[in-house]
């Protein structure tokens, strides 16, 4: 008989607790479906929402935590059906505006893409985020000169996102067709050195974007009086995917002043938004030696500023180990083609082709540099870019000094 009173006392509860489920108490269900949703519950977490929406259709906390559960279960169409509502009675309201963001990274047609930010931006006009990902949808569509014209134009915004600039930086560098580039170097030594004659290099470059793409082909000569060379390089920089791409580089020469071959590559990632990671590597042949080196970079896009730190390791040579350490600083004024820049480091890394050769003389050099420079544009064809330098290097326990002036034009298509 207790058991009967018991289950008869149990049923009055749930008939209770059902009764009791009115608007007032759609404050639990939030939590309950908040704590489904952490513990990565997200059907859960929707019997939740949708006996609060029954309840309360217009509490928008609710619809937000349904539409995450919809996207963390992959189901875009029913987190879009909650998304439209959103947007049309409560666009402003916190975090609808990132789960806008967040949808459109479910969109993997291009097309679909752009018509789904061209309509976010209808309720946000004006938005940068959504303008950069429009140029970047429009870059994929192969419509090249609107993607360049377009993220040339957000680059100059000054309250651009680190995110955002790190995207149209990309856009804008692949949505070049066609480039041709030439530079100029001077380096001069102080009198602690024996050298009398100034180092002078030239380079002469090609860069054309199939797809997805870059393709760069360049000429470097370089005279110091006693001697000089040649190196040629092809270089490729293939894009895997919005946050993943890669540097290939392969190099040539008689041997004279330059390897007899050279190679680089490089991966760089994306991630956090604003970072960028660099993990790669450096060989070079010379007079039947070949030397490897390590490179591994981190680079954050922060306001206007571009700040990047860089390490080169190895090869060991004449029982010394090989190492350059760098800081490189952009302030980007407008856009892409305008900023000033400095660098500053120890060492010489092998990416400096024309005067590496000075650490592979004399692996135990030790070198302290820093240049500085302006980029700048003339429209939108004519680039210019001026930089000098000063590296001190110890001789014999004497301060020595190389002057480095240089000079270089492109000129965009």
């Amino acid at each position: 008989m207790k058991y009967f009173f018991f289950l008869v006392f149990a049923l009055s509860l749930q008939v209770s607790f059902a009764q009791e489920i009115d608007e007032a108490n759609t404050d639990h269900l939030l939590k309950l479906a908040q704590s489904a949703y952490r513990q990565d519950q997200f059907s859960k977490a929707i019997e939740y929402t949708q006996k609060g929406l029954a309840i309360a259709p217009n509490y928008h906390d609710i619809r937000i935590v349904e539409t995450r559960s919809y996207l963390a279960l992959k189901e875009p169409e029913k987190a879009n059906k909650n998304l439209e509502y959103l947007t049309k009675n409560a666009s402003e309201y916190s975090g609808v505006k990132e789960l806008a963001y967040h949808y459109i990274d479910f969109v993997s047609d291009f097309d679909q893409k752009e018509e789904v930010i061209e309509k976010y931006l209808e309720v946000y006009p004006g938005n940068l985020h959504l303008q950069s990902l429009k140029a970047y949808c429009l870059l994929e569509n192969n419509q090249k000169k609107e993607a360049q014209k377009l993220s040339r134009a957000l680059l100059e915004r000054k309250d651009l996102s680190g995110r955002d600039r790190y995207l149209l930086q990309r856009v804008y560098k692949r949505s070049t067709t066609r480039e041709i580039g030439a530079n100029y170097q001077l380096l001069s030594f102080s009198d602690d050195y024996k050298r009398t004659h100034p180092w002078h290099t030239a380079s002469l470059e090609y860069l054309q974007t199939v797809r997805q793409t870059s393709l760069i082909g360049r000429f470097t000569y370089t005279d110091r009086g006693y001697a000089h060379g040649e190196f040629y390089e092809l270089e490729a920089y293939p894009v895997f995917g919005e946050n993943f791409y890669a540097m290939l580089n392969l190099g040539a020469s008689n041997g004279t002043l330059f390897p007899d071959f050279r190679g680089s590559a490089s991966i760089y990632y994306n991630f956090a938004e604003k970072f960028e990671g660099e993990l790669g590597t450096r060989v070079s042949s010379t007079n039947e030696n070949t030397y490897f080196s390590a490179v591994a970079g981190l680079t954050m896009y922060q306001g206007s500023f571009y700040l990047n730190v860089r390490a080169f390791l190895g090869p060991q040579r004449a029982e010394q180990f090989v190492q350059n350490y760098q800081l490189n600083v952009r302030y980007y004024t407008k856009n892409a083609d305008n900023y000033w820049f400095a660098r500053l480091g120890s060492g010489i890394s092998p990416d400096e082709k024309a005067i590496y050769s000075q650490v592979r003389e004399n692996p135990d050099l030790k070198t302290y540099y820093a240049n500085f420079g302006v980029n700048k544009s003339f429209g939108i064809h004519h680039i210019v870019k001026l930089g000098v330098g000063l590296l001190t290097q110890k001789l014999d326990n004497v301060r020595a000094q190389q002057y480095v002036g240089s000079i270089g034009y492109r000129y965009r298509f």
